[in-house]
């Protein structure tokens, strides 16, 4: 079972999350960014799912690369994704569908995610985790 939690941060935001794959990590992290970044949602929005496909050099290149692509993705569309189906995941490219719904604005304007203090890593139980800090 994965979870994330927001953590205090000055001027910034970050989010830390653990689940049992580098899929679901990369997912509960997304979810931590879009309720942090607390989306209002369009009345009567229908669920949208927007497929993505992002390439990195690193585990780490990937997640920050991910999470601007949902990013940026929300900002064109207007909308915010809580979850993503993750198709694939090597050690260059992240494949999948974002799935999320319209929204009239968000609370917090989340910039992008950054590698400042970015970590992701394989914790002795097995599970993954990660903490990512985003501009706000």
């Amino acid at each position: 079972m994965s979870h994330y939690e927001i953590l205090p941060h000055t001027g910034d935001l970050a989010v830390r999350a653990e689940a049992p794959t580098k899929q679901e990590v990369f997912a509960a992290v997304l979810q931590g960014m879009t309720a942090a970044a607390e989306p209002v949602f369009s009345e009567g929005a229908q669920q949208v799912e927007r497929e993505f496909s992002v390439s990195g050099s690193d585990l780490e290149t990937l997640l920050v690369n991910f999470l601007n692509e949902a990013i940026g993705l929300a900002n064109i569309n207007h909308e915010a994704y809580s979850d993503a189906r993750i198709a694939s995941l090597t050690g260059d490219r992240v494949e999948g569908v974002f799935l999320g719904r319209p929204t009239t604005h968000l609370e917090t304007e989340i910039k992008a995610a950054t590698y400042h203090g970015l970590v992701i890593h394989r914790l002795p139980s097995g599970d993954w985790t990660a903490k990512v800090l985003f501009d706000v």
